[in-house]
């Protein structure tokens, strides 16, 4: 994918990295086991996995080197004396906390992963249209790209515009078919691509555009726990595929059926459901925002648990009959109330923590053969909130001039969702103390009114269809002035510009990337700072802050 290796065009001083050998940064209680979990790669052959000063270097070299290939590019100049001080600074910054790229930077970047699939494994965040789905674009487009920057681990919002939406004219979708059969068998090759391409062609057979296989061939995917070596982790083996094309298959049915378009509920449950595929393999993760109109009902009410919690009533009433599981229960509780009395690292603790997870196990062999209980536990993981519509945080699109919250005031108190985005204030500032970017000239240069869709999973961050994001992390309350503070932001800085100019596979994607250049510099531990600085104080850094970073 990249045409170069940043690491070959810039190397931090071996006489420098030797200064930190056989050192460990200063982790705090849990820093190391989510540090060497997560984030250092397996070295095979050495038969190990990196230390934090081998990532920090990997991260800072392929930073450099990315930002050597541009000036490169650009025919500016570049001083190699001054490149070794900004990495030399950069990477005693990481060391210290003060600012390190988020998790996905410190994965991936420098490593094959980067080098073989492109820049979207080093990015957090992405947005996804299904505005004109089967008219202005492929009807599979969407939920394929979805999947295949999930599977990079992107965390994907999208928002549900099926159809034309009130207020904002987008194309209809094509309604759905029953699917023609073709005779051939689809084998599936095992890679991302393979998995995308299979879902590709279960939806075009119901846009009509495409036929359905007489059989999914999984035998050349990875059994399994298998390794994977560029992305690192474990091979899922076929199964999570296997069930979401036949899930994905259930739930286009009934709009196949009557032939109509999908509503925003279906595609959420599809999106939904490729979510859990991709979550159920080896290391990756799966976030996802769901965003609905205002007024949709169906939509709102996609995470009510009322049906749901009547079946988990219904079935510890027959448990609670249960004198032998009743019995097994009261066992388990008391091992977990006595480990209560010890350090999480005391071998006691482990013990009973054992001794309960074995009663509980009993506990449900029991209960599994009682017929009322099993036809309950049946209904109750094949219930869509249960099954997988857990897999995304959902929220409603709020209009302009809107003052009635009642109906939905009442869903979130009882169910926490679904949250509320004002898109026309989205588009209209950047911070709102700046004022509305559609009146008079901007207050910075290069800003304009933003062509937003929605937000990322966590909403920190405004995208376009098709956008992605890339997250630096700062940490003011390790600094030792709000002016060192600043210098780490312009590290940060530089850090997003570099992830910026890597290039990534989809070309449409790449894009939009390359037009806006969303940067992320995200803030942590504001409640140690806030008592370090007063409010005051602390926003006036924050404001200064922004500043610096729009001067850079």
């Amino acid at each position: 994918m990249m045409s170069y290796d940043p690491r070959d065009l810039f190397r931090l001083d071996p006489g420098f990295l030797r200064q930190y050998d056989g050192k460990s940064p200063p982790w705090g209680p849990l820093g190391r086991i989510v540090f060497e979990r997560t984030y250092a790669r397996l070295l095979s052959e050495q038969g190990r996995s990196e230390t934090a000063a081998e990532v920090f270097a990997r991260c800072t070299e392929a930073v450099m080197g990315i930002l050597h290939h541009r000036a490169n590019q650009a025919d500016a100049h570049w001083s190699s004396d001054k490149a070794q001080r900004e990495g030399q600074e950069m990477f005693r910054r990481m060391w210290t906390f003060r600012v390190i790229p988020a998790g996905r930077g410190l994965a991936n970047l420098g490593t094959q992963a980067m080098l073989v699939k492109g820049g979207c494994v080093n990015y957090n965040c992405a947005m996804v249209g299904t505005e004109g789905l089967g008219v202005t674009q492929p009807f599979h487009r969407p939920f394929t790209l979805a999947m295949d920057l999930l599977m990079l681990g992107v965390g994907v919002g999208f928002v549900t515009r099926g159809a034309a939406w009130k207020g904002i004219p987008f194309g209809p979708s094509v309604g759905l078919c029953w699917p023609a059969e073709g005779r051939d068998t689809h084998t599936i090759p095992d890679t991302r691509e393979g998995w995308c391409d299979a879902v590709k062609r279960l939806m075009e057979a119901f846009a009509g555009t495409g036929t359905l296989p007489v059989r999914w061939d999984y035998s050349q995917l990875r059994p399994k726990g298998a390794p994977l070596k560029t992305f690192g982790g474990t091979s899922s083996g076929y199964a999570p595929l296997e069930d979401l094309l036949t899930t994905l298959h259930a739930i286009l049915v009934p709009y196949a059926a009557i032939h109509i378009p999908l509503d925003a509920v279906g595609i959420t449950d599809a999106m939904n459901v490729i979510g859990r595929c991709v979550v159920a393999g080896g290391n990756r993760r799966s976030s996802q925002l769901s965003l609905g109109a205002w007024g949709d009902d169906s939509f709102a009410g996609l995470k009510d648990p009322t049906e749901l919690n009547s079946l988990y009533e219904r079935q510890a009433e027959v448990a609670k009959a249960d004198v032998a599981a009743t019995a097994l229960d009261a066992s388990a509780r008391e091992c977990r109330k006595a480990q209560q009395g010890f350090s999480a690292l005391d071998t006691r603790s482990r013990e009973l923590h054992v001794r309960a997870a074995a009663m509980d196990a009993e506990r449900r062999g029991v209960l599994a053969s009682n017929p009322v209980w099993a036809a309950l536990e049946l209904a109750i993981q094949k219930h869509p909130l249960r099954a997988w519509r857990w897999c995304s945080n959902n929220s409603l699109l709020v209009p302009p001039g809107t003052t009635d919250y009642s109906d939905v005031a009442a869903r979130i108190a009882r169910n926490g969702e679904p949250g509320l985005l004002w898109l026309d204030n989205v588009r209209r500032f950047g911070r709102m103390a700046d004022g509305d970017l559609t009146k008079g000239p901007a207050p910075f240069s290069g800003l304009r009114p933003d062509t937003a869709i929605g937000t990322n999973p966590c909403g920190e961050i405004t995208l376009e269809s098709g956008e992605l994001c890339n997250l630096q992390e700062c940490f003011p309350g390790l600094h030792d002035s709000v002016e060192d503070w600043h210098q780490s932001l312009k590290y940060a800085y530089m850090i997003g510009k570099a992830v910026s100019d890597v290039p990534l596979h989809d070309p449409k994607v790449d894009a939009v990337v390359q037009r806006n250049r969303r940067l992320g510099i995200s803030i942590t531990g504001i409640a140690e700072w806030y008592t370090k600085m007063g409010p005051a104080k602390m926003a006036a850094a924050h404001d200064k802050g922004y500043r610096e970073l729009r001067r850079h």
